[in-house]
């Protein structure tokens, strides 16, 4: 703290601000970061106390937490090629008219895919080993080029990142020929 008192006169006044000042400077905040990040990290993921508070400045939560329940939904999917690896989905709530949407007690929507040259009737799940996360109902998804002339085959559930458990049941199986 003492350190930084008295380089932070020299830093903000642009008469005595030089290159070693500021390098001393970044090397003090780094120095800083490296050590209240722990901490800062701790207080985040834990109860906070009065005093927490005061001295980091945190506000309290207005409402009581609430437990998010048990995803009961399947996500319904569209797929477009684009031409190349690229994909593009549209995923909403089963059922649900309107606007696509993520479900409210989702975090992101979880994909699960395999590739094979030839296109097959059944994959099953346990041969989709590759896995994406997307906050978005509506995004182009690039497979990697060795992709091209393959067949893609995918599964989607809601997933709630917090609570494995309370995620959502995977879909059935949907395929797409990736140019």
């Amino acid at each position: 703290m003492h350190q930084w008192d008295d380089l932070y006169p020299k830093h903000i006044n642009i008469s005595t601000r030089t290159l070693t000042i500021t390098r001393e400077k970044n090397k003090l905040r780094n120095a800083f970061i490296k050590f209240a990040n722990p901490l800062l990290n701790q207080l985040s993921g834990s109860y906070a106390t009065e005093g927490d508070r005061l001295i980091f400045n945190l506000c309290k939560k207005n409402r009581p937490y609430t437990k998010r329940g048990k995803i009961e939904d399947i996500p319904s999917v569209s797929i477009e090629t684009l031409g190349g690896t690229r994909l593009k989905f549209r995923v909403r709530r089963e059922n649900q008219e309107g606007r696509r949407g993520k479900h409210p007690l989702a975090d992101v929507l979880e994909i699960r895919y395999a590739l094979f040259p030839k296109r097959k009737d059944n994959v099953k799940f346990e041969q989709c080993t590759e896995t994406y996360c997307s906050t978005k109902t509506y995004f182009i998804f690039k497979l990697p080029e060795s992709a091209s002339r393959q067949w893609a085959y995918f599964y989607f559930r809601w997933r709630n990142l917090v609570r494995e458990e309370n995620s959502g049941p995977y879909s059935n199986m949907l395929m797409a020929y990736v140019s």
